[in-house]
């Protein structure tokens, strides 16, 4: 248990520092400004209220970042399944090896 959490901290820590990188900061505005439907020029001409405009970029944010962990959640669960199924076969490995080995035939060039 306690090696997990080190883990996931160590993974927190390489995606903070990935995100924090000098190639990657500077096209954060960009993307949050795409990603809300509020444009940085906008934001900076102070048209309309800046708290309905900062209420609209975290929803929205919040509401990207909710969808595609719901898209990678359920092909990660879906692809586990799928695996755990298939693996238990033995006619799935012996068509699989049937297939790697005209492959190879065929890369050869038999």
């Amino acid at each position: 248990m306690e090696e997990s959490i080190i883990r996931i901290g160590i993974a927190f820590i390489g995606g903070l520092a990935s995100f924090l990188s000098p190639c990657v900061l500077p096209l954060v505005p960009g993307y949050i400004s795409l990603m809300s439907g509020v444009s940085i020029d906008h934001l900076k001409s102070g048209e309309g209220s800046r708290v309905n405009a900062r209420r609209a970029i975290i929803v929205n944010s919040l509401a990207f970042n909710a969808g595609l962990s719901v898209i990678f959640l359920s092909l990660g669960a879906t692809a586990g399944l799928i695996g755990a199924a298939i693996t238990n076969n033995v006619w799935v490995r012996v068509v699989g090896g049937l297939v790697i080995i005209a492959f190879g035939l065929q890369l050869i060039g038999v």
